[in-house]
């Protein structure tokens, strides 16, 4: 007997003993599959249902992107089973899902409690390019044998995992390739050190995905200094 089973019968007789109260019905382990495709796939959403009183589900969805699809009994009881949709079309794009039921009898549940579920990423006959980001890039200058050294830092991170194909800082109008200093190279702290001439000057930071694709900080104009 699996856990799921042993847990619905004990809840079950519980609900006997006392069986003036209604309980809540409950939603788990749902999701969307495959989590990215092309708009040609076909998607399935599923969620697990259980009740302790018995009661089918007088209502059970999955929202995509706020529109409500239907979902019927595949594996199990009604009361304790596994919930389906039909086979799923999705347009282009990043979706967001949850689920949602109600017993009949004023109870109802909704999985995730708060919040959304990100997926399916869909693409039009190719996986979705999510886009990477740059963020709390600066300037910091250390003393050295030689001098002030600045240094200039900039965090990357690709959703996808890819690594780039350049991260750049743009000083008065120069590149300069900077090198990975800590993590990973898809989501990690790029460094550049460079010696300056005493002046105000002027920078910003690019990045080029591994579809190549740009991306700036800040995404217009440039950070005055160091």
């Amino acid at each position: 007997m699996n856990i799921k089973k042993m847990g619905f019968l004990l809840v079950l007789f519980f609900s006997l003993i006392y069986p003036q109260k209604n309980s809540k019905p409950f939603l788990q382990d749902g999701e969307i599959l495959p989590y990215e495709g092309t708009m040609k796939k076909a998607y399935i959403a599923r969620v697990h249902y259980l009740d302790a009183d018995g009661d089918r589900p007088a209502k059970i969805f999955v929202y995509i992107d706020g529109v409500p699809y239907p979902l019927k009994l595949k594996k199990g009881s009604p009361a304790n089973g596994w919930y389906y949709s039909s086979k799923l079309t999705l347009p282009p794009g990043e979706h967001k899902y949850y689920f949602y039921c109600e017993d009949g009898h004023g109870k109802s549940d909704r999985y995730p409690r708060y919040g959304e579920k990100t997926g399916p990423i869909v693409g039009i006959h190719k996986k979705l390019n999510r886009k990477s980001k740059l963020q709390k890039g600066g300037v910091y200058f250390e003393e050295g044998e030689e001098g002030k050294n600045f240094i200039f830092k900039v965090d990357y991170c690709d959703p996808d995992l890819k690594p780039p194909k350049a991260v750049m800082v743009i000083v008065d109008g120069r590149a300069y390739p900077m090198e990975l200093h800590k993590g990973e190279k898809a989501n990690g702290t790029y460094i550049k050190r460079l010696k300056l001439e005493p002046m105000r000057h002027g920078y910003y930071f690019i990045a080029i995905d591994d579809k190549g694709e740009k991306i700036a900080l800040p995404e217009e104009g440039y950070i005055s200094g160091p």
